[in-house]
């Protein structure tokens, strides 16, 4: 379904043509989503061909899109597929290709430092399993950390069903307020993880699951992150990283050099243009058509 919707979507008509794994025979289904919706259309027709022996794909084109993705969008679009897929891309099972270009996932630099009320102490990979069964047949596993550097738009946890990413792709993580807290606390720049869930269910267009209970699930993943030798959550709030001073200086000059720009774009802004300006300081009509002789008024 959500393969479907997001075709018809970018394209007024498209087809898949598709050969099952073990069938002999490659079939091709077109939709044209004008003649669909104009005829009531409840059954579209099925051309069957002999396929290739032991072949297995799905093809999807698009014809005539509405609007080809430019500049930023493609760059978003491909940071969700390596999230969504970041699986099969690590074990090498899924080649993954935009516009030529192979994509490849990369893995955040997980905090390694000491406990933060023993800022002496051996530095810890601040990186955890988890291992939670909720009963029912429900469970998650997989693993929760901290991030090296804070990135509020990078935290948060992906959930999978599969191996495929259901919910937490790109900059929304999955960050339930009985784990993150409030959206100022330091867990939400710097806890992240993935988190594989058995016996729930997903929503028609897999982009999201249907909780039984949310909160409960929430309230245990938090119990379990902040307990034994390596307290995730108190580590998340109370370690502080100071940057070297060259870092400082930089970050400094580059807070200067964006105040600098956004001041003279909003000078700008607020000022008339060239050709305004210059009719602005022309003399009023009125002093050119006094007559000769009569003094001009004084105008400042």
């Amino acid at each position: 379904m959500g393969m479907k919707s997001a075709a018809c979507w970018f394209a007024p008509r498209w087809q898949v043509r598709t050969q099952a794994l073990g069938d002999a025979v490659e079939r091709t289904v077109r939709l044209d989503v004008a003649s669909i919706v104009r005829d009531s259309l409840e059954e579209l027709a099925i051309r069957e061909g002999p396929g290739r022996a032991a072949g297995h794909f799905t093809e999807v084109v698009l014809e005539e899109p509405f609007h080809l993705p430019v500049g930023r969008t493609v760059g978003k679009i491909k940071e969700h597929l390596t999230d969504i897929y970041r699986c099969y891309l690590r074990d090498g099972s899924l080649v993954l290709r935009v516009n030529t270009q192979e994509l490849a996932y990369e893995e955040p630099q997980i905090l390694r430092a000491p406990f933060y009320r023993e800022p002496h102490g051996a530095p810890r990979d601040w990186r955890k399993e988890i291992n939670l069964d909720l009963g029912g047949g429900q469970r998650a596993h997989g693993f929760a950390a901290l991030r090296q550097d804070g990135k509020g738009a990078r935290a948060g946890f992906a959930l999978f069903r599969r191996n495929r990413l259901i919910q937490g792709s790109g900059d929304e993580g999955w960050k339930h307020h009985e784990v993150f807290g409030a959206p100022n606390m330091y867990r939400h720049q710097r806890l992240f993880g993935e988190l594989h869930l058995e016996g729930f269910e997903v929503s028609h267009t897999k982009d999201g699951f249907r909780w039984t209970d949310e909160d409960a699930f929430a309230q245990l993943l938090a119990d379990d992150l902040d307990g034994g030798d390596l307290p995730l959550l108190k580590q998340a709030e109370g370690h502080r990283q100071r940057a070297p001073r060259p870092a400082l200086q930089r970050s400094a000059s580059a807070a200067v050099a964006g105040a600098q720009e956004d001041m003279q774009a909003n000078l700008e802004d607020a000022l008339p243009p060239a050709a305004e300006q210059a009719r602005a300081d022309d003399p009023p009509p009125e002093l050119e058509n006094d007559a000769p002789g009569r003094p001009a008024p004084l105008v400042e």
